[in-house]
């Protein structure tokens, strides 16, 4: 004869749990990284989505890293755990508390500390003219480092106290400069410039820059980079 009438509302509400799974859990590359006490060698940066808190609010985080290490961080979807050994593995995985406990552990996955930087090299002046500066460095690299992975940056100071780069990138431990250019000239118009050639560092094309001054009490004018050797 089909179905009767519905019975009065009655209201039920289930009891809350513990929070759901953590998911999405994963690395912070460390180009995405501003906390200026980041060190990629000490500090593994992670993040995650907030699960389903079941009911309760969720508290807290436990992060475990193995080794039975684990920390509690507050109300937060991601952090940079710190302390941590140079070049060494670790295991993570994440799980949300409320106030009905842990919910369950996120899926594992593994993260790897980067090695120390290198210490600094020994900084030797070898050789000097008025403008010129010959410098030698050495003693600054690891055994388990290969020479041709290392790269250099040479500050100098300038008059205001600032240090700016001056090589970004060199193939071998020895900065070497040119001799002085030769000049001759060819008519009243015209002189040559002749200078010592540079190898390529790493592929890296070397790049000469040329200025002269017109007049006596003038200023030096940039003539634009040069590639060759020759300059007319």
């Amino acid at each position: 004869m089909g179905a009767g009438p519905f019975s009065e509302v009655v209201a039920c509400v289930t009891p809350p749990s513990v929070p759901g799974i953590v998911t999405c859990l994963q690395e912070i590359s460390d180009d995405e990284i501003e906390n200026p006490h980041y060190s990629p060698s000490t500090c593994l940066a992670i993040s995650w989505e907030k699960p389903c808190d079941h009911g309760s609010e969720i508290l807290a985080y436990s992060i475990d890293f193995g080794d039975k290490q684990s920390l509690t961080v507050g109300k937060v979807t991601n952090y940079i755990i710190n302390s941590l050994q140079p070049d060494t593995t670790y295991r993570i995985r994440i799980q949300a508390l409320n106030s009905l406990g842990a919910g369950p552990f996120s899926h594992m996955i593994k993260l790897k500390t980067k090695p120390l930087p290198p210490d600094p090299p020994r900084l030797e002046c070898v050789a000097f003219s008025h403008q010129n500066l010959k410098l030698k460095w050495g003693e600054g690299t690891p055994k388990t480092l290969s020479t041709d992975s290392i790269q250099y940056h040479l500050q100098m100071e300038d008059k205001n106290g600032r240090a700016s780069n001056l090589i970004i990138r060199l193939a071998s431990k020895e900065l070497l400069h040119d001799k002085t250019p030769k000049i001759e000239k060819v008519n009243d118009h015209i002189c040559e410039i002749t200078w010592e050639c540079l190898q390529p560092m790493k592929g890296d094309p070397v790049i000469y820059s040329l200025q002269v001054m017109v007049g006596k009490d003038s200023e030096f004018k940039q003539i634009p980079d040069l590639f060759s050797v020759n300059y007319t």
